[in-house]
């Protein structure tokens, strides 16, 4: 027998079976992928849209980061819906675009760096819309009460 039969012979059975390995390698990622979504989620969570609950993880800096709920509890819902609207329209705005590079480009203590981001963000947001200003003291309260935890 010619290698070039040999070689007819043995070529589309190896093809099959590499398909049939990736099919098995395809179908086993979608049953852990669909295992992982169900263990995600469990019926007792909240599902309210304005306020998605986030697993609290780990930050860039070691810190553990709560949920979405927890950075914003001292507003209503109208109020955050408002809140999260303009800092939307605000968020490549080049102002905020450099105070966030200053943030992260300083070394060391950022403290500074991070209340300069913060009026900065907040001089935006009631340039375009005046009436947030209740909502940005209930955030600046906030953001004082969590500074002093610190």
């Amino acid at each position: 027998m010619s290698i070039d039969r040999l070689f007819r012979l043995l070529l589309p059975s190896v093809f099959l079976a590499f398909q049939a390995v990736s099919f098995l390698r395809a179908e086993d990622e979608q049953t852990e992928q669909s295992q992982q979504a169900e263990n995600t989620f469990s019926p007792s969570e909240s599902t309210d849209p304005i306020t998605p609950k986030v697993e609290a993880t780990s930050g860039s800096a070691g810190r553990v980061e709560g949920t979405l709920a927890d950075k914003e509890d001292d507003l209503t819902p109208t109020e955050r819906q408002q809140y999260r609207a303009d800092k939307a329209k605000i968020h490549n705005a080049p102002e905020l675009v450099e105070a966030r590079k200053v943030v992260h480009q300083t070394t060391g203590d950022k403290s500074a760096a991070i209340e300069a981001k913060w009026e900065t963000k907040e001089s935006l947001i009631l340039n375009i819309d005046p009436s947030a200003g209740p909502i940005l003291e209930k955030k600046e309260a906030e953001h004082q009460e969590k500074k002093g935890k610190k």
